[in-house]
């Protein structure tokens, strides 16, 4: 017998149910009909055939097979838009009976915390399970196995309001928070909640509001003490959120930041096209020559000019708001 394929990372957040009582943001019975599977069941309402293990799973079903005539709760994350007046700890109350689940919350939904809500941001509702501590169990292997992610061990802490981690026993009650049953449908984030006036559409973002200012100092700090790949890391990770939802100083920073990082790592071309990245939607960039190091003035002065995108590094101007790293080598 051939080993099973693994879930998806994004998949594995509804593995090992068995015995678990759920609370969904919404849920419909489905009666199974003939030929039909937990995958195809999966790809009917989460357009994502790999989650029918994860689905038996919610119905405590431990096997793989479902016969005509069983019934099966169908459960489903809502969906929202955060509005004017908005808060992490607001919406917390409303959706999950407590504000102290804030923190959880924004994680769930990649935010770092301590991070604003914005109008219009999607907020994904999660699914809670209620989950029994088994014999083996940790918080680490549940955070594994539920989110793909050992560090996650933090969250389940958190939500399920554990003091002692290391003095859990068989039976533990813990509730689990997951994001994973999403409809297929176009985005339902654009309904309102229930009972609530109809939405406003939100107005523009200022064409400068700072989004990401706390992340892109904590990748600085990184920087300025020598440790380059948690740097890269960090902002790697922020380059998508960054450059779709970031204001003309949060792309700004984010690229000096990146190319700067890329140089400590003699990776001089993806400095460029970082470089290069940032500088477009704001115009050219000006170093102040007392601030930048000769080897970093020598690459970015050496990238190849795309449309006179590239500032000239010789004209001092206002310094980029990044720490910077003492090493003048660098």
């Amino acid at each position: 017998m051939s080993a099973p394929r693994p879930w998806p990372r994004a998949i594995v957040l509804a593995a090992g149910l068995i015995g678990v009582t759920t609370v969904a943001a919404g849920e419909r019975t489905h009666i199974v009909a003939g030929g039909e599977s937990a995958a195809s069941l999966a790809k009917k309402y989460y357009g994502e055939p790999d989650l029918g293990d994860p689905l038996l799973r919610y119905n405590n079903k431990p096997g793989t097979m479902i016969h005509p005539g069983e019934r099966l709760t169908i459960p489903f994350c809502d969906v929202d838009r955060a509005r004017k007046g908005d808060t992490w700890s607001g919406l917390a109350k409303h959706h999950l009976g407590r504000a102290s689940a804030s923190p959880v919350l924004a994680e769930l939904n990649g935010y770092a915390a301590g991070q604003p809500l914005h109008v219009g941001a999607r907020i994904v509702i999660p699914v809670v399970l209620r989950y029994a501590l088994a014999r083996g169990d940790s918080l680490s292997s549940l955070a594994d196995r539920f989110y793909g992610d050992t560090q996650k061990a933090a969250l389940l802490q958190a939500f399920s309001r554990i003091g002692d981690p290391n003095r859990l026993a068989v039976g533990t009650p813990l509730e689990i928070p997951l994001i994973t049953f999403l409809r297929p449908e176009a985005d339902p984030a654009a309904a309102p909640l229930e009972n609530a006036a109809a939405p406003v559409p939100p107005p523009p973002l200022p064409v400068d509001e700072r989004r990401f200012e706390s992340p892109l100092a904590a990748a600085g700090r990184s920087f300025t003490d020598g440790e380059y790949d948690r740097a890269r890391e960090a902002l790697e990770a922020l380059r998508e959120r960054v450059t779709s939802e970031g204001g003309v100083s949060d792309r700004r920073e984010w690229a000096e930041l990146l190319a700067f990082v890329y140089i400590a790592l003699d990776r001089d071309a993806d400095a460029c096209a970082a470089y290069q990245s940032g500088s477009a939607p704001a115009g050219p960039m000006n170093f102040d020559p007392d601030l930048i190091s000769p080897r970093i003035r020598a690459v970015l002065s050496n990238c190849p000019a795309t449309d006179s995108v590239l500032g000239r590094l010789d004209n001092p101007g206002t310094p980029p708001q990044i720490p910077l790293h003492a090493d003048t080598e660098r």
